[in-house]
């Protein structure tokens, strides 16, 4: 292997924990063997009919070009309204999709050696790109007792004089937990007390099983509040790559001006393909999918209750946490002893931080037939 000089950063972000499994389980298929693949990270619903044709219309008016790097000003005022609180398009930053917008808002506030709590369990990719930014992420543990909500004690106990910022997930990828009104309260006090920010990602907020539950950092009217969102989820539109960050307008002047020379602007034609559409596809083609999701939901609750697999009920998302600690093995092995056993791919609890190395995590984003073909060759494991 020859020796290219690479950067250091490269070299300490480790190899995502679920690609060994994913790669495992494309083998299998090729060698034809039926793998049912609950560890999509994406809907299974196609891109709803007045987005489509939004798209369409977007290349007939030859929207291809490039727009304002903050992006399309009709859409940020559109966005603006449906999100309320006083919003104003100037606070708002259209991006290559959430995770990019998460990036650019860690860019922004970090300086080297700077520390950003992350509470467990945590999205994959917020610690490498911590990495990335030069900083350094400190975790804080939570359990199934707490419903995998950390307390205002625990995540005092993680602050240091390096402490710049609070990443909270809600709701929460992996285990479809919402953080209650009463945590977010306490870590916005004690973000104002420190002088820290918090970055609030968002981007399950309209796959909501629970209404009343969901809380959003909108709420709030602390400076440094930094949400990320964005329609990949919510429209069923991953690959169109549309997200967003709202901030404070001093905030997300700083955020754009990285934004200019990191990814010039969000893609063109999914601006202005959901021009306008907005509220309706909220209103119609969402709920439409929330309500399938939720029936799904409902499919594991009854089909796992008569496996040996304890679950968590999620209130959000389309993941469900299953308690592996009956196979006596911890994340890692248990989606691969489940790929090889049941030809059922998962993905591995320990992702997400050392606090869910007893769960894998599994996708209801797929048809009823799957669920209950899966449920059907889970309760052939023995033990």
């Amino acid at each position: 292997m020859g020796n290219f000089g690479l950067s250091a950063k490269v070299d300490v972000i480790a190899p995502s924990a679920s690609l060994q499994v994913a790669q495992r389980a494309l083998e299998l298929k090729r060698l034809g063997k039926d793998i049912i693949n609950l560890s999509i990270g994406e809907p299974d619903f196609n891109v709803p009919v007045p987005i489509k044709e939004g798209l369409y219309q977007a290349l007939e008016n030859n929207y291809t070009h490039y727009t304002e790097s903050q992006g399309v000003l009709d859409l940020r005022k559109e966005l603006a309204k449906e999100l309320g609180h006083d919003i104003e398009a100037d606070q708002i930053i259209l991006c290559s999709g959430c995770k990019l917008g998460i990036y650019l808002a860690l860019e922004t506030i970090l300086n080297p050696g700077d520390e950003v709590i992350l509470l467990e369990p945590a999205w994959v990719s917020y610690k490498h790109m911590i990495t990335i930014a030069h900083g350094k992420s400190v975790s804080v543990k939570t359990n199934e007792k707490n419903n995998f909500i950390p307390t205002i004690e625990d995540i005092k106990k993680a602050i240091t004089d390096k402490t710049k910022a609070i990443i909270i997930n809600n709701p929460n990828n992996p285990s479809g937990q919402l953080m209650p009104k009463e945590i977010l309260d306490e870590i916005v006090q004690l973000a104002k007390e420190k002088n820290l920010f918090i970055i609030s990602d968002e981007i399950y907020s309209d796959i909501v099983y629970e209404k009343e539950s969901f809380y959003s950092m909108l709420n709030y009217d602390y400076e440094k509040i930094i949400i990320t969102s964005g329609f990949s989820k919510n429209f069923a539109m991953t690959g169109l790559r549309l997200g967003y960050i709202v901030a404070k307008k001093e905030i997300a002047k700083a955020i754009n001006k990285l934004h200019q020379h990191i990814g010039t602007c969000a893609p063109s034609i999914a601006q202005y393909g959901i021009m306008g559409k907005i509220s309706d596809v909220l209103k119609n083609d969402v709920e439409d999918m929330r309500k399938t999701y939720e029936k799904r939901r409902q499919i594991l609750i009854d089909g796992l209750k008569e496996t040996i697999f304890p679950y968590i009920i999620p209130q959000a998302t389309f993941y469900m946490l299953l308690n592996i600690s009956k196979l006596n093995m911890k994340s890692l092995e248990a989606s691969k002893y489940i790929l090889e056993e049941c030809g059922v791919a998962t993905v591995p609890g320990i992702a997400f931080g050392e606090s869910i190395d007893d769960y894998v995590r599994i996708s209801f984003a797929t048809s009823d037939e799957m669920l209950l073909k899966a449920i059907q060759r889970f309760k052939n494991i023995n033990i």
